[in-house]
């Protein structure tokens, strides 16, 4: 028999958000081979299932006219001449239910995102910090100086350097990062001479995590990455953006923090929240940016 949905209910198995995902169907004897591939990654996933026992022979029937690019999948995995078992001209409702108890057995690999389903991997915005960091590896001596320079800048722009600015600094610029000098603004020149928009994005994003690392982003350090976005030529779309992959880096790194043992208590994972929340993000961004440090490192299990 068809495998039961866990949550029949649950509009994220409903066919009209599975379909998307569906990028090929072929019938194998009794067997529904279905291929479903992220819209936004290109990951793919196959998931095999039965249709259930009961059915009746009948043809591909109009139902299908609101996807009409599953209609075509179908039309083509079950055109007459294909090699089939006896009884197993399944019907368009059983061929859909098979479709979302196929995807429903291989959701672990997506994330739904309140509209749709992507791979897990896709969007994660950790992973978009880490990318970030890793260009930066290759500026040259003084683009690093201009680097130096903007998240100095950054630190010292609310008067203070916290404890943890200073510890991230120093982790990614060396001891000393603070001394006398190291802040001194970069000019409209100088930042026009960041090489390529992606390495300025990295550097905003750098930028937006010392702002952020201490657990408050305060108003004259959201002016200096607002200034130096105004010079890079960035939208408002664009800083929030390189804010968010910022602040989701930061939340990750106390998640990793509570988690190293394999596990975390309620209350440790109370805190993290709270620290979250004060950034600005929201319970749903902090479950999303749990759920996902879960997936990647294992832990889900």
């Amino acid at each position: 028999m068809s495998s039961i949905l866990e949550h029949p209910d649950d509009e994220r198995f409903f066919i009209e958000h599975v379909e998307p995902l569906i990028a090929s169907v072929e019938q194998k004897g009794e067997h529904l081979v279905f291929l479903f591939r992220c819209p936004v990654s290109g990951f793919e996933s196959v998931s095999k299932v039965r249709p259930g026992d009961d059915v009746k022979p009948a043809s591909l029937s109009p139902s299908l006219s609101g996807n009409p690019r599953l209609a075509g999948l179908l039309q083509s995995a079950l055109r007459p001449g294909r090699e089939r078992s006896a009884g197993t001209d399944y019907t368009v409702d059983e061929i859909e239910e098979a479709a979302c108890d196929a995807f429903e057995a291989v959701s672990k690999d997506f994330y739904w995102d309140g509209s749709r389903w992507t791979h897990w991997e896709a969007n994660d915005r950790v992973l978009n910090f880490l990318n970030y960091g890793e260009m930066l590896e290759d500026l040259g001596f003084e683009q690093r100086l201009l680097l130096r320079r903007i998240l100095c800048g950054v630190a010292v722009a609310d008067g203070k350097v916290e404890e943890s600015e200073q510890e991230l600094l120093e982790s990614l610029l060396g001891p000393g990062a603070t001394s006398p000098g190291a802040a001194e603004p970069p000019t409209r020149e100088e930042l026009r001479g960041l090489r390529t928009r992606s390495v300025a994005s990295a550097v905003v994003c750098l930028g937006y995590a010392i702002a952020c690392v201490d657990g408050h982003l305060e108003d004259s350090e959201e002016e200096f990455l607002s200034r130096i976005c105004v010079e890079v030529g960035f939208g408002t779309l664009k800083q929030w953006e390189l804010k968010r992959t910022a602040q989701a880096f930061i939340v990750d790194e106390a998640l990793a923090r509570i988690y190293q043992g394999g596990e975390a208590t309620n209350e440790e994972r109370l805190e993290v929240y709270k620290f979250g929340k004060s950034l600005g993000l929201s319970i749903p961004d902090l479950r999303e940016l749990e759920w996902r440090f879960l997936r990647r490192t294992g832990l889900d299990g």
